[in-house]
């Protein structure tokens, strides 16, 4: 069925998708899926029966499963369950804004990558999420190298950064400018996060002196650009009765120029398809590189963009939000395209200093 209850001002259509790429699904999704929900409720995590309703409707262990379709089964179920785990901190409360956002998000934040590191570690006072986590940390260190829990731990840690970034935001009444939402875009949506994951699911690590190489670090800030764009599109009518407005791309765009949400929506699709392009190019270049783990890591981030767009085109979290109905509509989804044109013939560099960069690391000796 389309997705439920009174449509934003924007509708329910999502623009098309610029991608040349297709979605797949871990062959095991299902099973991964069955076992997480066990998982879930063996540790307890969830607050009351709407508050879990919602989590397992959302299904985010499929957002890794979709997101790593090749991965190794037991280390694409273990990520997928710290995956899990995160939407529930993330959905707690589900419904509108409380206080102190920011400060709960840097709490997590440490209490998780701490118990990440140190699973024998004591941490005082109460969380219902604790002992989930250090399950997942124990597990990590036996399925995982040394270097690759790091590199997952670190790269959680960023992600939640991103989002303190976001509801600090939400908390002082304040709108970033496009400029600024630009440059923590791909952090608030866990790029660096979702490649790590990646890398650990396909055993391919990436050394850091080819991820800090410009190319890679431009491919993976677009990566996660074109996923924000795209989950504010799905996630618009989630947040749209809440005051002060959430600072997604929509909203920032119709701020800055003036505009009504609808001429945003335009905008954004412009901006999330040049995006697109340079992404693309860049995926052709570090699929040609000399190194195997680079062209892992290209691999990598295609998985994501699409796993990314896929996941949510059927989640109730998005197609029937909890501003419009009590519990998930389980067969809301949306209608979506995916098309290899892009909305806007100008695929060159924006004027925003955040993302012009990516386009200069492009070889143009070749289209």
């Amino acid at each position: 069925m389309p997705p439920f209850g009174a449509a934003p001002d924007i509708g329910w259509e999502i623009p098309p998708f610029y991608c040349p790429f297709r979605a797949r699904i871990h062959p095991k999704a299902d099973e991964m899926n069955r076992a997480t929900e066990a998982w879930l409720d063996e540790f307890s995590v969830h607050n009351d029966a709407v508050g879990r309703a919602w989590t397992l409707a959302a299904a985010t262990d499929q957002y890794i499963a979709w997101c790593n379709p090749d991965g190794d089964y037991d280390r694409t179920l273990l990520l997928a369950q710290l995956m899990a785990l995160a939407g529930v901190a993330d959905d707690d409360p589900l419904d509108g804004h409380t206080t102190l956002l920011t400060a709960r998000a840097v709490q997590f934040s440490a209490r998780a990558t701490q118990l990440m590191r140190t699973p024998d570690s004591f941490i005082p006072g109460s969380h219902r999420l604790t002992e989930a986590l250090r399950d997942i940390a124990f597990r990590g260190r036996d399925l995982l190298e040394p270097r690759e829990l790091h590199n997952v731990t670190d790269t959680m840690g960023d992600w939640i950064n991103g989002e303190a970034w976001f509801t600090s935001h939400t908390e002082c009444g304040t709108f970033p400018s496009l400029e600024e939402w630009c440059a923590f875009a791909p952090r608030h949506q866990g790029a660096r996060f979702c490649f790590a994951i990646g890398e650990a699911t396909s055993r391919s690590y990436l050394e850091p002196q080819h991820r800090c190489e410009p190319a890679v670090q431009a491919y993976t800030d677009a990566a996660g650009f074109v996923a924000k764009i795209n989950n504010d599109f799905f996630s618009y009518a989630k947040g749209d009765h809440l005051q002060p407005q959430e600072p997604s791309i929509i909203n920032v765009l119709a701020r800055e120029h003036g505009i009504s949400s609808a001429e945003a929506a335009v905008e954004a699709q412009a901006l999330r398809d040049r995006a697109m392009h340079v992404f693309i190019r860049l995926y052709e270049q570090l699929g040609e590189s000399a190194v195997p783990q680079i062209r892992q890591y290209a691999k990598v981030g295609r998985d994501f963009v699409t796993g990314d767009f896929a996941w949510h085109i059927e989640n109730p979290r998005y197609a029937s939000p909890p501003n419009r109905t009590p519990l998930p509509i389980a067969d809301a989804r949306f209608d979506v395209t995916w098309t290899d044109r892009p909305s806007d013939p100008a695929l060159d560099a924006p004027d925003i200093s955040a993302i012009a960069w990516w386009w200069e690391l492009l070889d143009n000796t070749a289209e």
